[in-house]
């Protein structure tokens, strides 16, 4: 069980006492720093509450049972866009006065009517429409499809010794959901009789039971029916024309991969809080459960989760684990098959879920990232679980081997990076004992003289909290040994002797028993933490200094992000500050860090161009500078120098990215004029390629002055290369036909799939969208005021078809010439200060769409510096709006 979780079950088992915190320690033997963290970290969590005073005391707040449906809708509607229109719908179906209207839900089997149905009745509770007395009341008609005269019996009530067995008066459902919601599912199994009896119904309110011929009874009750059926084949005319809200619900595949991973936090959630106990599930299994082939819908998502869920609950009860916890190893092989599709999906994957975690922890009203360093027995058992994960998804040999290396390396990564990021001198004084710090300087000083190099503090840190754990295990008969890292000895010898020798006198010094195989653990510390005194002293570092508030904070931020390390420092220069101040300011942090590497300073303009020439007089640092930093200059100079490359190598490799936007824009001119072609390469000689010519210029439609097919043959393959790259220099090629794929961007086709004519259509495609923009410019000759039209056409086209594989759609010739208009006349009103329209609710659809932003954001910097505008926020809203409706 985590610490905190810990926390929160000692403070439920005091109820309305209180603890303090000194109580709360002394009670879980956890230091009081931290029962102090988490105890705080509960109240934000909404678990605890804590009253004022000296000492302070803690309460716990009673948790909430299911899942909020306060939420309802609105919540559901944000990671659900996809069903925007239907909860519009639902809303006003469930408004409508006096009893709301009677609804038709329709969808495949599994697309969430039942659910739509119950958040539908949660949503009338939130706005007092229902009270709490009144029910959702739901009905299979399948149920008794074969016996009509019960299904109506369980309708409508039925009247004592109406037929057999008919011993009592009983209520029918109509009647018991009076005032709230009767739900029929599968409706069109209702018999036409059974229909018809609902039209007086649902007309006035009336009925009557089962064998009544006098007595009218009423109800008022808000119908709302399903089916999977097409109701006009299914259904009578007249009783459709009673359910005048019809809500299509869209089946799971046309739903994006956000929404259904919504859908599988919600499941899970639910599935916690009816275990009343927290789930946690690996990446591996998310990445399962969001990529197989879940034909049924929603329910069978819910249904594979839940089968998930409760085999995990089975394990944690009969092992008596500490956590219920859902690995690939618990999923059905269909789910896992979803696995399988890792290099399809990977992009997406990484988008959703997230490329740094591990495991998410569901606890019925929220989802976390679990972040938190695992132990030394948690890293044994983890390679071992993945290595029985692998092999039963049938990984074996070299390749399980290489998955394993990665997995080793992936969980020092993320300690390291978490030992960085929570560790102080104080709060390890805090953990480890007094004797375990004193061992491992010892250990560190002993490590850097034989091997010659120098750890930081993230080494002496990490071996400090595990040589920590490892001996609490070792005491407690718990230590795990596993032979996973058994190799090191012989990929890293030097390291191993030294990790060898530690634990040698660690145990004599302790008297205790590590396993001398805990050097292969060991090793790994002085491997991966291993920073050698030429390189601390040598590494470039960069600095961004430009004017504003945060500009370059938030471009290196960006980077940092993008790069996964704190690598670039950024100084915002507000334009109210001298700059002699900001100088000093410069001056100081490197005072501070003491600072002694070359600096390659990345400035906006002005005054401080000249801070890198400072820097150099006052510390003797060498720097260089480079003007008109954006964030593209800036990736590329943190990245060459995460790699190691000198001063003067950064300097120029940064430069460049400004030579190779130049050349961009050289191209961009040259290709004004240019005219289209369709290569055909064959390896028998250029006739065979000509007979291919002559196939595609009879069967396409084309114009000969503005595209030309030519034939190659092909000699050997740095020929083809070569020749190709002419070729692009006098042409804009838009499409390769040739018996093979060749390492070149443009589409390609097979030889046999000319021949045999079944590509001609797309071919045709490619021709009709490429000779439409190659008269586009003529057509917006009279429309543009400001640019050269047949110059911008040629820039729109390039950053349409970069855009289009960005976010992996396909559309009609019509949409991009639409779109291609529509920015040609956007380029050409920015250039002239012309003012766009307004993007509605810019703040929220920015904020939810920040990375489809900032991709749609790089790929306009070209035209900017071309026509050295700036796009509005408002035009890239717009842009984005576009991409995502059309996907």
């Amino acid at each position: 069980m985590k610490r905190i979780q810990t926390i929160y079950e000692v403070l439920k088992k005091q109820g309305n006492k209180g603890l303090t915190t000194k109580e709360v320690s002394s009670l879980t033997s956890f230091s009081r720093n931290n029962v102090s963290s988490d105890l705080n970290e509960l109240v934000r969590m909404g678990k605890a509450r804590k009253e004022s005073g000296k000492p302070v005391y803690y309460f716990p707040k009673e948790e909430k049972k299911t899942l909020s449906k306060e939420r309802g809708f609105d919540l559901f509607l944000i990671e659900n866009p996809s069903l925007s229109k239907a909860i519009e719908q639902a809303k006003a179906a469930v408004l409508y006065p006096p009893n709301g209207m009677n609804t038709l839900l329709l969808g495949e089997t599994g697309t969430g009517k039942s659910m739509f149905a119950e958040m539908l009745f949660s949503f009338g509770k939130e706005m007092k429409r229902f009270t709490k007395n009144e029910q959702l009341i739901s009905f299979n008609c399948a149920d008794y499809s074969h016996n009509p005269q019960m299904l109506l019996a369980q309708l409508f009530g039925v009247k004592k010794n109406a037929f057999t067995g008919a011993n009592d008066d009983r209520k029918g459902l109509i009647e018991l959901a009076n005032q709230g919601v009767l739900f029929l599912d599968e409706v069109h199994r209702l018999p036409p009789e059974g229909q018809e009896m609902l039209f007086t119904f649902m007309d006035k309110g009336t009925f009557r039971r089962l064998g009544e011929t006098e007595n009218e009874r009423s109800s008022q009750v808000m119908i709302v029916a399903a089916t999977t059926e097409n109701p006009a084949t299914t259904l009578l005319e007249t009783f459709v024309r009673r359910m005048p809200m019809v809500i299509k619900l869209p089946n799971l595949k046309s739903r994006q991969l956000e929404e259904r991973f919504a859908l599988i936090k919600y499941f899970i959630n639910q599935e916690s809080a009816k275990l009343k106990e927290p789930i946690t599930v690996s990446v591996n299994s998310l990445r399962a459960f969001l990529s197989y082939e879940c034909r049924h819908n929603i329910g069978e998502l819910k249904s594979d989760v839940q089968l998930a869920c409760a085999k995990a609950y089975a394990e944690y009860l009969s092992n008596h684990a500490e956590k219920i916890q859902i690995s690939a190893l618990d999923l059905s092989e269909k789910v896992n098959a979803g696995l399988l599709l890792e290099v399809q999906h990977r992009k997406l994957w990484n988008k959703i879920i997230g490329i740094n975690q591990r495991y998410f922890e569901f606890s019925g009203e929220a989802t976390h990232y679990l972040e938190e360093p695992i132990d030394q027995q948690d890293i044994y058992e983890l390679i071992d679980h993945k290595k029985v994960e692998l092999t039963h998804l049938g990984i074996s040999g070299k390749e399980l081997e290489e998955n394993l290396n990665k997995e080793i390396h992936l969980h020092f990564e993320e300690y390291m990076n978490q030992v960085k990021k929570d560790s102080n001198q104080r709060y390890i004084e805090n953990l480890v004992d007094q004797r375990i710090i004193s061992s491992v300087e010892r250990m560190i000083q002993y490590a850097e003289s034989q091997l010659e190099t120098v750890f930081g503090n993230r080494v002496f840190y990490g071996l400090a909290l595990h040589l920590e754990k490892a001996v609490s295990r070792v005491k407690k008969n718990h230590y795990y040994e596993n032979q996973l890292f058994e190799n090191t000895e012989e990929s890293h010898p030097r390291e191993y002797q030294v990790s060898y020798d530690c634990i040698r006198l660690f145990n004599q010094e302790f008297e205790i028993e590590l396993p001398i195989s805990e050097a292969n653990y060991l090793t790994l510390f002085f491997v991966y933490g291993n920073h050698t005194k030429k390189q601390v002293q040598e590494v470039v570092r960069v600095f961004v200094v430009t004017h504003g508030e945060s500009t370059a904070t938030s471009i290196v931020n960006t980077v940092n992000q993008l790069l996964g390390e704190e690598y670039g420092i950024g100084f915002d220069v507000p334009l109210s500050e001298k700059p002699q101040d900001s100088l000093l300011r410069i001056k100081a942090y490197i005072q501070t860090h003491q600072i002694k590497a070359p600096i390659l300073f990345m400035v906006d303009m002005g005054s401080l161009n000249t801070f890198g020439n400072e820097i150099s007089k006052t510390f003797g640092i060498d720097t260089q500078t480079i003007q008109l930093v954006s964030t593209l200059h800036v990736l590329e100079a943190v990245r060459k120098a995460m790699l190691g490359y000198p001063l003067q190598a950064v300097y120029k490799e940064t430069l460049a990215v400004n030579l190779l936007i130049e050349e961009e824009l050289q191209e961009h001119s040259k290709k004004n004029s240019i005219k289209f072609a369709i290569v055909t390469i064959c390896t028998t000689g250029e006739g065979t390629a000509k007979v291919l010519k002559n196939i595609l210029t009879t069967e396409l439609n084309f114009d000969e002055e503005v595209l030309e097919i030519i034939a190659i043959n092909l000699i050997d393959k740095e020929d083809i290369y070569s020749r190709l790259a002419s070729l692009s220099k006098t042409y804009e090629i838009i499409c390769i036909v040739s018996p093979f794929h060749l390492a070149f961007q443009y589409p390609h086709f097979d030889l046999v799939e000319v021949i045999e004519k079944s590509k001609i259509q797309e071919i045709q495609q490619l021709v009709d969208l490429a000779e439409t923009y190659g008269k586009l410019g003529k057509t917006l000759a009279g429309q543009l005021k400001y640019v050269d039209s047949e110059e911008v056409v040629v820039d729109v086209k390039k950053l349409i078809t970069a855009l289009t594989i960005q976010f992996s759609i396909e559309s009609n010739l019509n949409v991009l010439i639409g779109f291609a208009f529509h920015l040609a006349c956007m380029i050409d009103r920015e250039f002239g200060g012309e003012k766009g329209t307004e993007f509605l609710d810019k703040e929220f659809f920015m904020r939810k769409h920040a990375d489809e932003i900032q991709l749609i954001q790089e790929a306009l910097r070209s035209i900017e510096y071309k026509y050295q505008i700036k796009i509005s926020e408002d035009e890239v809203c717009y842009m984005v709006s576009f991409f995502i409706n059309t996907h």
